[in-house]
């Protein structure tokens, strides 16, 4: 097989051959162990993986000279796990911004400039501006086309970054680059990346270092009880209808790539109760799940009234010390914050002067400001930069908290803390590969930045200071120096006498939730356990096992109380099943299609439909194996296609969510890979997109075995397809009825 295939092909091959030979047991046959069996398994696997990296090869994925074949290596106490190799891109910027990138000729004109400074301060730290006709150019290469055009940039370009602002001033094609973005010199690339960049207002949501200050500042608890009960209420009516639903997940982004939401707004056009379907029953319950383990456990509490911006630097001296500049555009309305004391944060925040008050004041009409939006700017004038102030800020990507609730009322605030700036740690010589790697295991030694945080919070919570009392103030210090680690290379030490210990009791808000019962059989509803182990509750930042907990009287503690997860989900689950109807939501959302698209001929293209669905099968179940923590238990595919693995206790530890996090990456790369396949002819729009979806959609109807002994049969691919098609419909004028609200 090696001889006659490329290596990706094999290892995929012989991958997927491990996920499907069954465990030995005692209720396994011997014939799923048949040598000619496995042989013939493992040919069927080498076709599959083959065409797969065919498909791949078309849409320029393996083809590319950016990538490279990555072995890994997993070491636990129980043993070293190999994984790979896999493709994968040599550069992580590349990899996430690949098709964001302009390369700049000789017309533009790439300007270096100082930077403002003043009593040691840099109030331009990390930010640069850019002429409108260079944004345009930016403009013309961004992936999206339905995207607010940004007016901020987070760039790289040779050895600088940062933030590039537009300046309607400069003529040209112009680029401008403070000296504190340079960070190495050399490199000679004339390519511009983008990073990211200021399409849209970013949501505000509290959190409990927040909540803590700003109790601590005069906020009443009374406050934090309002909006968390708000939201309680929104969650309790998202399985009410169609509309509530699919702008919650739009909202959560579960779904989107396969175009769940789309699909759930137009079950309710056909007159379709998508709460009939379990699939889409079950998909939408995990995600309210999820949402309120984290109101609860994490005090995660969106605010109306309160936005997260990139920071950037006032260019035209306009604002004076102490006022800001804040700008967004939201469904198509421009909104200009003008307002005094208003509240600005950026996390983390343990220090009580983490957060202050500003003034938000509007400019004039023909200001260069004027032109920017969905971004915060900061004076240049003053004795000190405000960003610096707000948890140790800069300008070269950071995004900061802006809150304009009249509700929320500070009584005071704070001096923001002041920690000398520490050089890095000069070596003496050219740095090597050894001392890279030696870096990057100091870093993971050290990294304790959660243990930090808990700390905190326990004596937050029983001291009558509060944050403001010695020991908060000696861990906030603290945390500066590890979040400064990966600049300085200085390390924060825990185990210092001077740094503040950890105590067996600890409030209930830090207390883990009931785990998650999910069952891999379709039928089965979620639920709470009626218990859970201490042991598997503990995160790997915690410290000591035998942990008690006392009732906290402070704001954190009142809001842990006042949600009972286990009644707001049942609430929750009793919705869904008030809905009437014909429970085959799928099957019916089918017959449309098939009336709808009569004289459409697709039945050519059942074959390469049946091939893609078994990629996009192949590929979950990688996915569903890779991801679990037992090599006979996967994860189930509902919380692949969510995005979130379930089954814990209410508090996610940061591993956790690393590994939800990737492993969502991967699910929405591959879904979106997929659609490519059905609507793509290579790099460029098929002429047969339509009746490729509808094949892809029919194939996915048919009832298929599982793929091993160990699994249960597939059902996701079918809600992709059915997505991809009514939207291929959509495109064709006339083929849906008037009525659709498309």
């Amino acid at each position: 097989m090696y001889k006659r295939s490329t290596l990706p092909v094999c290892v995929a091959a012989m991958r997927r051959l491990f996920h499907q030979l069954p465990f030995h047991g005692p209720g396994v046959k011997s014939e799923a162990f048949d040598k000619n069996a496995i042989i013939e398994l493992l040919l069927k696997n080498e076709k599959h993986a083959a065409q797969e990296a065919l498909y791949a090869e078309g849409f320029g994925g393996t083809a590319s000279h950016n990538t490279a074949l990555v072995h890994r290596v997993t070491i636990t106490p129980a043993g070293i796990y190999l994984d790979g190799p896999e493709t994968e891109s040599n550069n992580r910027i590349l990899r996430k911004y690949a098709a964001i990138a302009i390369s700049l000729d000789e017309t533009v004109i790439v300007e270096k400039i100082p930077d403002v400074e003043r009593n040691g301060r840099c109030f331009s730290d990390g930010v640069g501006t850019m002429s409108e006709s260079l944004m345009h150019k930016i403009w013309d290469k961004l992936p999206n086309k339905n995207l607010m055009k940004p007016t901020c940039f987070q760039i790289r370009y040779r050895g600088a970054k940062g933030m590039i602002s537009l300046d309607t001033r400069l003529q040209g094609d112009h680029l401008r680059l403070r000296e504190s973005m340079i960070k190495f010199e050399g490199s000679l690339s004339d390519d511009l990346e983008i990073c990211g960049g200021a399409y849209k207002p970013l949501p505000m949501y509290l959190n409990r270092q927040f909540i803590k200050i700003l109790e601590d500042l005069g906020v009443e608890p009374g406050y934090f009880m309002k909006l968390q009960a708000k939201e309680v209420s929104r969650l309790r009516a998202i399985t009410a209808n169609a509309y509530n639903a699919s702008t919650f997940l739009q909202r959560q982004r579960v779904g989107d790539v396969v175009l769940l939401p789309y699909l759930i707004e137009h079950c309710s056009a056909l007159d379709l109760d998508f709460r009939n379907d379990i699939f889409l029953r079950d998909v939408l319950e995990m995600a309210v799940l999820i949402e309120l383990r984290t109101l609860k456990h994490k005090a995660r509490i969106p605010v109306e009234k309160g936005y997260h911006l990139h920071g950037i630097m006032d260019e035209t001296g306009i604002l004076e010390e102490g006022e800001v500049y804040c700008c967004w555009v939201e469904d198509g309305k421009r909104t200009t914050l003008v307002r005094s004391d208003v509240v600005i944060a950026r996390a983390p925040a343990l220090h009580p002067g983490d957060i202050q008050l500003v003034n938000a004041v509007d400019v004039p009409s023909n200001s260069p400001l004027k032109s920017l939006y969905n971004c915060i700017c900061f004076s240049q004038k003053g004795a000190r930069d405000l960003p610096s102030q707000l948890s140790g800020g800069d300008l070269d990507g950071d995004l900061y908290y802006v809150m304009f609730d009249p509700d929320m009322k500070l009584k005071k605030t704070v001096t923001p803390a002041d920690y000398p700036r520490l050089p890095p740690v000069d070596i003496g010589r050219r740095v090597t590969e050894q001392d890279m790697a030696d870096f990057f295991l100091t870093f993971m030694k050290t990294d304790q930045l959660g243990v930090i945080s808990n700390r905190h919070q326990v004596y937050a919570d029983q001291n009558e200071k509060g944050t403001e009392c010695y020991q908060c103030l000696k861990l906030a210090e603290l945390c500066s120096t590890a979040v400064d680690y990966s600049k300085t290379g200085i390390a924060a030490d825990i185990n210092h006498p001077s740094v503040p210990k950890s105590t067996l009791w600890r409030p209930d808000f830090m207390a883990p939730g009931p785990h998650i019962k999910i069952s891999n059989r379709p039928t089965d509803r979620l639920e709470f356990a009626t218990e859970y182990a201490p042991v598997e509750a503990m995160g790997e930042d915690e410290e000591v096992s035998n942990i008690k907990y006392y009732e906290s009287r402070k704001a954190c503690g009142m809001l842990y109380r006042a949600i009972d997860e286990r009644q707001v989900f049942d609430h929750v689950k009793n919705l869904n099943s008030l809905a009437h109807g014909s429970s085959d939501v799928i099957q019916h959302v089918w017959e449309f299609v098939k009336f709808r698209s009569r004289g459409i001929i697709w039945q050519h293209l059942r074959e390469k439909a049946l091939g893609i669905q078994e990629m996009y099968d192949n590929n979950m179940l990688d996915i569903m194996h890779q991801y679990s923590e037992h090599p006979s238990r996967p994860i189930s595919e509902r919380e692949v296609f969510v995005g979130n693995i379930l089954g814990k206790v209410g508090s996610v530890s940061k591993k956790q969510r690393e590994l939800c996090t990737s492993m969502k990456e991967k699910y929405d790369d591959t879904a979106a890979f997929i659609i490519d396949c059905i609507i793509k002819d290579e790099d460029d729009y098929s002429e047969e997109a339509l009746e490729q979806s509808i094949a892809c959609f029919a194939v996915s109807l048919d009832e298929k075995s599982p793929h091993s002994t160990r699994d249960q049969p597939l059902k996701s691919f079918r809600y992709l397809a059915a997505g991809v098609c009514l939207r291929e419909m959509e495109r064709v004028p006339g083929l849906l009825p008037n009525s659709w609200q498309g």
